[in-house]
């Protein structure tokens, strides 16, 4: 093919002295208290393994979703998210423990560790939430016990505005018949934004033609699984990014684009999308 679909991301670093004087002048670099990225507690290789988790989950979703859309039958049936570890201090610590499954919240069947974020949309600071989790038996292969855990809901570190459980969160091995292998080389980067343009490059592997007609379009956002398409963070730099690499255009979600805009400033066409579809219409215009 000629064109390039280019999915962004960005890096992060804890910075020394000279790192942070050069971050608070380059209007490229987002200076953050280290806090909001990395709770107190909570370790570099858990984050990781939780950005990892969020990634593979994104690859799933957009294999789903592209070979859906293309008319393919496909299973993918979650079994609940799992608990890597809880954020000291918060309202999980102490009730919920690594390798618990998560099968309810407040009596509503959760599949994935998407669904418990999706959920928690409309939560404010001081609810109080009900989970029903299988915990392992130490010592017994395949036992648990299922219990009821009540968790009261602290501000989020990232935004104090915003509620957050405290957990950190994989998916337990989820049930997956695709009827084509996909796979998807992400290498150490983690995670979900890339979602969309996973979807979009596998939708053109596997049609006739070039869905960018020859051109290089740059794209982020996450994909759910009735393929809307949801924000990320960093959307700023993700622009620059775009602009960086010469791309015409830069898809993003719409509750980015107002800030993707400004970004821009008119060096990069920014395509609003809420829907795969919305991609395709535009990418179909080329």
């Amino acid at each position: 093919e000629d064109g390039e679909l280019l999915f962004l991301t960005v890096s992060l670093l804890e910075a020394n002295v000279f790192e942070y004087t050069a971050g608070m002048i380059d209007p490229k670099v987002e200076v953050r208290a280290r806090e909001r990225i990395r709770p107190i507690g909570v370790s570099q290789e858990q984050l990781k393994r939780e950005g990892l988790a969020a990634m593979q989950q994104s690859k799933t979703d957009a294999i789903y979703v592209a070979l859906t859309s293309l008319g393919y039958e496909v299973t993918l049936i979650g079994t609940g998210p799992l608990v890597i570890d809880t954020v000291p201090d918060s309202g999980a610590d102490g009730l919920l423990f690594p390798n618990d499954v998560i099968v309810e919240m407040d009596g509503k069947v959760v599949a994935f560790r998407d669904d418990i974020i999706k959920d928690l949309e409309d939560a404010e600071i001081g609810d109080l939430i009900d989970f029903l989790v299988k915990r392992p038996i130490e010592g017994e292969a395949d036992a648990f016990n299922t219990m009821f855990v009540e968790v009261e809901l602290g501000p989020h570190v990232d935004d104090p505005t915003r509620p957050m459980i405290g957990v950190l969160l994989d998916n337990n091995p989820p049930i997956i018949e695709f009827p084509v292998e996909v796979i998807i080389d992400s290498q150490n980067i983690g995670g979900p934004s890339a979602g969309l343009m996973f979807t979009l490059q596998i939708i053109d592997q596997l049609t006739e033609g070039e869905l960018t007609n020859g051109e290089r379009i740059a794209g982020t956002g996450t994909i759910s699984r009735d393929a809307s398409v949801g924000a990320i963070g960093g959307i700023t730099q993700k622009v620059y990014g775009a602009i960086d690499a010469g791309a015409r255009a830069v898809l993003v979600p719409a509750k980015n684009y107002d800030d993707a805009v400004l970004a821009a400033k008119g060096d990069i066409e920014v395509v609003r999308v809420e829907t795969v579809d919305d991609a395709l219409t535009f990418l179909a215009t080329l």
